[in-house]
């Protein structure tokens, strides 16, 4: 974990668990946690506990909190930062938490990052940085990071405020493009309704 290789910590912490639940230890616990945590930060949806050895824990006293945390962090829509903040809340004093929280709000912005983005061409960055509670220069450094280590494929416009994505399929921009014309539609179904209201009670 100290290096930064969760994934390669997500299998050693697996082993241990493993070796701990064979002979009846209760370090497993602990190696659960770190299963949990490990998984979040590598950024892989794999859910530890479709283990079927680690899956009869997930209700344990001491286990349970971390489970809802995980749950939290992966569901779909992907939550906002506040929300999965909230969602770990009473976890907040752990160590194992506390000295990687800065990782897991990061990885908690990438995914609300790469969700909204999508199927963009391109998006100015003050739009991301409204929709993810950031400011402009904080969404410009994270999708630095991003672009940098492949995470995001595309590129700044530090000059205009925009960031270009590459690989927008046409059907994501029609996708797009219908979900606006959809909203749109309901606003006017919204106004025209109201006005109907509007007269009857006159």
């Amino acid at each position: 974990m100290a290096v930064r290789d969760f994934s390669t910590a997500y299998t050693l912490f697996v082993e241990a668990f493993t070796r701990y639940e064979s002979a009846g230890n209760a370090s497993k616990i602990e190696c659960i946690k770190k299963c949990v945590v490990s998984k979040m930060l590598s950024a892989d949806a794999i859910n530890p506990f479709e283990n079927p050895a680690m899956s009869g824990y997930r209700s344990h006293e001491s286990v349970a909190v971390w489970y809802q945390m995980l749950l939290a962090y992966q569901q779909k829509p992907a939550p906002s930062v506040e929300d999965f903040t909230s969602a770990i809340q009473e976890l907040s004093q752990d160590p194992l938490v506390t000295d990687y929280i800065v990782e897991l709000k990061r990885n908690a912005h990438t995914r609300k990052l790469q969700e909204l983005i999508q199927p963009y061409a391109t998006v100015r960055l003050e739009y991301i940085g409204d929709m993810l509670g950031l400011a402009t220069d904080d969404v410009e450094q994270l999708c630095s990071l991003l672009i940098l280590d492949e995470t995001l494929h595309g590129w700044l416009d530090q000059v205009d405020g925009v960031l270009h994505v590459e690989g927008v399929s046409d059907a994501g921009l029609e996708a797009r493009r219908f979900a606006g014309v959809s909203e749109w539609v309901s606003k006017l179904e919204s106004i025209r309704r109201n006005l109907l209201v509007k007269v009857a009670n006159e």
